[in-house]
């Protein structure tokens, strides 16, 4: 693993708080649109908005026939599956790594881990030769959860996914968005329906 590949990790953690941040404020979207517009579906629209126009659901300027550009869910959507093509890139170019998460470790804990690592393979050799090969990488693997659970406790109380799991969460919540965006649209539709049936009414 290159130097810049360790520093690189809060970077991309913040990149999967900012997705699922991002997919919390579309759903929230979702649930905004229907809500409105299926309370206004009996009602006269506001004279201030543009004729045959509405307002955004999220920052209220009035817009044609559609959320604006910036608060758009499709366009949301775009953007996080842009960014999910930068990860899977940045991850692509570098270096595979078995243990991306003893990079979290402190230097202090890194040492215990390698410590502990040789204390169980060692060991085997030198006081109980007749374990299976099996039963040591038992106790390797042991090792190795125990010191990630403390690496990821260290650098994000315990719910941080070390770099090899960033690109598939994000791929997982561009995904989540990605149907809640499209579940807003339809929402919208259903609701200028409504609003051309009522126009039509009056």
């Amino acid at each position: 693993m290159n130097a810049t590949t360790r520093q690189d990790v809060p970077t991309l953690l913040g990149e999967i708080g900012r997705l699922r941040t991002e997919l919390d404020r579309v759903a929230s979207d979702r649930y905004r649109w229907m809500r409105r517009y299926y309370e206004e579906a009996g009602t006269y629209w506001d004279a201030e908005l543009p004729p045959g126009g509405e307002c955004c659901a999220e920052c209220g300027q009035p817009v044609e026939s559609e959320p604006c550009p910036e608060h758009n869910p499709r366009a949301v959507v775009e953007q996080l599956r842009a960014r999910v093509v930068e990860l899977e890139q940045a991850r692509a170019e570098g270096d595979y790594v078995a243990l991306p998460w003893a990079f979290l470790l402190d230097d202090e804990d890194l040492h215990e881990f390698l410590g502990d690592l040789v204390a169980v393979a060692f060991n085997r050799w030198r006081w109980d030769p007749e374990v299976p090969d099996t039963e040591t990488l038992r106790r390797v693997e042991k090792v190795c959860t125990t010191w990630r659970l403390i690496g990821e406790a260290q650098h994000a109380h315990n719910t941080a996914p070390g770099p090899d799991m960033v690109v598939p969460a994000a791929y997982y919540h561009m995904q989540q968005a990605a149907q809640a965006a499209q579940a807003a649209e339809e929402a919208r539709q259903q609701a200028a329906a409504l609003q051309a049936q009522q126009a039509e009414a009056q």
